[in-house]
């Protein structure tokens, strides 16, 4: 999100603070809703009970929710309230992301959904919350 901070040397400290939104909410996300999800849930990964071509290597950590995509996208969340193109793009890839670990035998389909849906949740309130103290441009598709 370099672009974001750059573009428009006039309103640096708006950008930066957009971008510091678009940051702290995935890390909300994934560092505190996630974890403590994670740790109630603790539910193991495909590969520890499935035979399963591990094609990353990947740690014996709880599977859901994914943590990659609660922070992508709660990520992209953020983005899409601030920029509804560029969020979309950031759902494809986060998307895509998810897609992946579940064919690199890593997560379950349902840990991946799970991750979209806290990462969205998490999104959207945080978005509620910013509000106050960040305005967001009004753009069309």
């Amino acid at each position: 999100m370099a672009w974001t901070l750059l573009k428009d040397r006039m309103n640096f400290w708006k950008n930066f603070k957009i971008t510091a939104y678009f940051f702290a909410t995935a890390i909300v996300s994934r560092f505190i809703f996630g974890e403590i999800i994670k740790r109630l849930v603790a539910r193991p990964r495909p590969f520890e009970f499935h035979q399963v071509t591990q094609l990353i290597p990947e740690d014996l950590h709880m599977s859901f929710p994914s943590g990659h995509i609660t922070f992508f996208f709660a990520f992209s969340t953020a983005v899409y309230f601030y920029n509804k193109k560029a969020g979309l793009i950031c759902y494809a890839v986060s998307f895509l992301m998810g897609l992946a670990r579940i064919y690199t035998g890593v997560h379950y389909p349902a840990d991946i959904l799970g991750g979209m849906a806290l990462g969205f949740l998490v999104g959207w309130g945080m978005w509620k919350i910013s509000k106050k103290f960040i305005e967001a441009p009004q753009q069309k598709l």
